[in-house]
C-alpha cells in the first residue's frame, strides 16, 4: 500500500496518531512501525486527548476518509478540515483515501 510505504520511507521519529481498524491496519503493515510508536483507539485516555488536539502527543497523523462525503475513520471525522491540522501539520501524502500529516515543528529531543 502506497501510504504505508510512504510512511516507512519518510518516518523520522515521533508518535503516530492512527485509527488501526480499516485502512490503518494496511498502513501499519506496510510501514513496519512498532506498536509502541502509535496512538490508537486502544490507548484510552491518550487516544481521546490526541483526537482533541494531537500536537502535544503526535508528530504524525494518519487519516483515512472521503473528502467528498466526509465519511472516514475516527481520526478523519475528528480532525479533517480542523485548524489544528491545517495550522499545526503539513500534509505530505494524500492518495487512495489516506492522508499523512507531519507536525510542523521539529520532533522533540530523545
Amino acid at each position: 500500500m502506497a501510504a504505508g510505504e510512504y510512511l516507512k520511507e519518510q518516518y523520522d521519529g515521533g508518535r503516530i496518531l492512527i485509527h488501526v481498524h480499516g485502512a490503518g491496519t494496511r498502513v501499519l503493515f506496510y510501514s513496519d512501525r512498532p506498536v509502541k510508536e502509535l496512538i490508537h483507539e486502544g490507548n484510552a485516555p491518550l487516544w481521546q486527548e490526541a483526537l482533541a488536539d494531537p500536537r502535544p502527543y503526535a508528530r504524525w497523523v494518519v487519516m483515512a476518509g472521503d473528502q467528498a462525503t466526509l465519511r472516514g475513520d475516527e481520526v478523519f471525522l475528528r480532525l479533517y478540515g480542523s485548524p489544528i491540522i491545517s495550522d499545526g501539520y503539513s500534509k505530505l501524502f494524500d492518495r487512495q483515501g489516506v492522508a499523512i500529516y507531519r507536525r510542523n515543528d521539529p520532533p522533540p529531543a530523545p
